[in-house]
């Protein structure tokens, strides 16, 4: 048997995370500042974080390809922390985005920071 190269489609995570922030208008790394808008200290309200703990197929890291879950079945996510509304609401803008190109909500990304 003969083995053969494959390629793997990706995604890079980074740029999906542009896209989602324009669409929303607002970063999704530190938003406590978007979701509570008059207080004068808004609680520390991190995306990124909550995706780490709740979306990755495999541990989190630099330069490295992995498979994230980008839809709303609450099965899928290895919930670490109690999912809130401002991270549903964040989470349905990217399966909003990203369905389309998904597999059953879940995407091969690559990321490097």
């Amino acid at each position: 048997m003969k083995l053969q190269p494959r390629t793997l489609e990706y995604y890079e995570f980074f740029e999906m995370t542009k896209l989602d922030n324009d669409i929303l208008g607002f970063k999704t790394r530190d938003c406590g500042k978007h979701f509570h808008p008059n207080k004068e200290n808004p609680p520390y309200m991190d995306f990124w974080h909550w995706q780490v703990d709740n979306c990755f197929g495999n541990n989190v890291q630099n330069d490295s390809h992995n498979r994230l879950y980008i839809g709303l079945d609450q099965n899928e996510w290895s919930f670490s922390t109690e999912t809130l509304q401002w991270q549903l609401i964040i989470q349905k803008a990217w399966m909003d985005l990203f369905y389309s190109i998904s597999e059953n909500g879940w995407i091969n990304v690559y990321m490097s920071w």
